[in-house]
């Protein structure tokens, strides 16, 4: 165990649990745990009044005179001891790759409530109509076939029916892994007997894509400012598929289901696509619109695919 710099590690964990202890002065107790496998961790440490540390197995005590920020990579994890000369309440807060299955002294409290999940459209469903970057248009003069394709780029991506292809965090708890499902009932009716065939191919996968918002922007920038040469729907096409090649993809069955995401202050769009069936052969996106959880507004909610639109190959 080594102390790290007064910022923490800079590393990223998946868990975090914290704590409090009411350390009595001149008394020594354990405030980490030690534990049997490898774990890589960070605990930080803050109190009003200087303390001292020590870890399992040492005679050396360091003393802290204001906060401790100490990274373990050890073979196993190493126990941590503090003492005070002052009776005072001890602050702790660890963070770990793997699950922390153990107690941090006494639960401290949040004054700042959980938010509860909101999730919207990254387009706003009344804005993406012939509001264009001021390099397209000007007050003076419009270029139409910049403004069709502008439009024609945008309007792939949403509708006036609250079914719309990208959605993004609104509000919600940055490291709190939310459950979502996902749903779709396009199914079609065929033949002389009316047999029921779903539009989304038997056997594949739908995809759940995150893509970082700098990589929407940059496409958006595209459209904006080479108009001129995206003048055909497969040129558009190609754009969406270059923006899919660089998401990171969660997959579901073709019938739907659960899966899980946990959101941070990196912010990414939620996008979903799958395969179409014979009656919609090909890749593509879908519109879906989104159901919070009326249950329990803090956790995931449903999305229902409405659409799916293969793109253009021609």
């Amino acid at each position: 165990m080594r102390p790290t710099g007064g910022g923490g590690g800079g590393a990223y964990y998946r868990h975090i649990k914290s704590g409090y202890f009411q350390l009595t002065a001149g008394e020594e107790i354990e405030i980490v745990p030690a534990t049997p496998l490898l774990v890589r961790r960070e605990i930080t440490i803050q109190a009003d009044n200087p303390f001292s540390i020590r870890w399992v197995g040492s005679d050396l005590s360091l003393p802290v005179f204001e906060n401790g920020f100490y990274s373990d990579g050890s073979d196993g994890g190493i126990g941590v001891l503090a003492s005070s000369p002052t009776t005072q309440i001890l602050s702790i807060w660890v963070r770990q790759d793997t699950e922390i299955d153990y107690n941090i002294g006494s639960e401290i409290e949040d004054d700042m409530p959980i938010p509860d999940l909101s999730i919207r459209p990254f387009i706003s469903l009344d804005s993406n109509i012939n509001k264009l970057p001021s390099f397209i248009s000007s007050d003076s003069q419009v270029n139409y076939d910049d403004v069709d394709t502008y439009n024609r780029f945008w309007g792939t991506w949403t509708t006036t029916e609250g079914a719309v292809r990208a959605w993004q965090f609104d509000a919600f708890l940055p490291g709190k892994q939310y459950v979502f499902n996902i749903t779709h009932n396009l199914y079609a009716y065929i033949g002389n007997d009316g047999i029921s065939t779903s539009v989304i191919k038997e056997g594949t996968n739908i995809e759940i894509l995150l893509c970082p918002r700098e990589t929407m922007w940059m496409a958006i920038s595209q459209v904006a400012l080479f108009s001129n040469v995206l003048s055909s729907h497969i040129d558009i096409d190609n754009l969406e598929k270059w923006i899919t090649n660089r998401c990171s993809v969660i997959t579901v069955p073709d019938t739907g289901g659960a899966f899980n995401l946990t959101p941070t202050l990196s912010r990414y769009i939620l996008l979903f696509k799958a395969e179409g069936s014979f009656l919609a052969p090909g890749l593509g996106l879908c519109r879906c619109i989104y159901t919070p959880n009326s249950t329990d507004p803090k956790q995931g909610g449903e999305f229902e695919i409405t659409q799916f639109l293969p793109w253009e190959d021609w």
